[in-house]
Parts: C-alpha cells; sequence; structure tokens
C-alpha cells in the first residue's frame, strides 16, 4: 500500500533505489560449430553497485554488534546506504547472439564485496552538509544468487537481466 509501518526499522525510497553494473563476458562455445542448437557457457567478471535510498529522517549507524537505523537529529534532505562488489557470473547460454535474434542464459553469480558507506545530507545555517562514513555496515562479504539473462542480439543490441540474491543483505 505504500504506507510506512509504525514499528519498521527503516524504509526504502522505491524510486531512489539504484543497481547499476558493468561487466566483460565471454563465451565457450559447448555444441558443434553445425549444431541446430546453439550451446555456450558464458562467464566474465564485473562490478556492480547498491544504492540504497533510506525514506525519512533515519540513518544507518554501524555499532559494535549491528547496524541500526536511527532517527536523525535534523531533517535529511538523502540519506542512503551503498555497497560495491565485484562479480563473477557463470550461465549456460542458449542460442548465439550474433546469428540469432535471442538468445537466453540462465545460471548464477558470486560476488565479494569492496566496499560500503553511508551518505546523509541535511541542511545547516543555510548550506548544505554532507556526511559520509566508510564502515562494512555488517553487509554479506560475499553475495551469490541466481541469474537470468535475456539478449536481443543483431541489431538492437541489447540484454534484459534478472539477479536473485540467495543470501541476506546483512
Amino acid at each position: 500500500n505504500g504506507e510506512r509501518p509504525d514499528d519498521a526499522l527503516y524504509y526504502l525510497r522505491f524510486w531512489g533505489c539504484r543497481y547499476l553494473a558493468t561487466k566483460l563476458m565471454g563465451e565457450i562455445r559447448l555444441s558443434r560449430p553445425d549444431a541446430r542448437t546453439k550451446l555456450f557457457l558464458k562467464t566474465g567478471i564485473g562490478v556492480s553497485w547498491y544504492n540504497f535510498m533510506l525514506e525519512g529522517d533515519v540513518r544507518a549507524e554501524r555499532q559494535e554488534e549491528r547496524v541500526v537505523f536511527t532517527p536523525a537529529d535534523q531533517d535529511l534532505i538523502k540519506s542512503k546506504l551503498n555497497a560495491s562488489y565485484l562479480n563473477l557470473p557463470l550461465m549456460l547460454q542458449l542460442g548465439d547472439e550474433e546469428e540469432n535474434i535471442f538468445a537466453l542464459s540462465v545460471g548464477g553469480y558470486a560476488g565479494v564485496r569492496l566496499g560500503s558507506y553511508t551518505r546523509v545530507v541535511y541542511r545547516e545555517g543555510g548550506s548544505r552538509v554532507k556526511d559520509k562514513e566508510r564502515a562494512d555496515f555488517f553487509l554479506s562479504n560475499l553475495r551469490y544468487g541466481l541469474r537470468t539473462e535475456l539478449n536481443i542480439g543483431r541489431k538492437w543490441g541489447v540484454t534484459l537481466f534478472g539477479n536473485y540474491d540467495l543470501n541476506p543483505v546483512f
């Protein structure tokens, strides 16, 4: 319903959260070159960034044993938690992107956390103040999950993808 529950520790801004990634991929042919059905092993390396935008005047703080989402002392313009990961995908691809209009890939990925930080922005005395804190915030150092891609090849060169993390964020 879009409303924040009263007992929620934090609430994410739907339109403010982002996932960005870049990767280099390669294919290893598993089927014969003259086979009607083309099958490839697709793998590579990539970097991804999670950008969790927190709703309201709440900030993420690292305490001794856990991360705590606490109300801020001032009105916040922005409050976010970022994490970056180095990722290794491994998928089976059915179809050839260069020969076919579509190619479907299904598999998984694993990643290791490169870094994380929080950033809050607020006004103080008429000017904008930005506080940034680098820490692990008890985010998972390793991430892994399922990945699927639909490559729309030849003319368009577009890839639609979906990731599903199997491990918890914290």
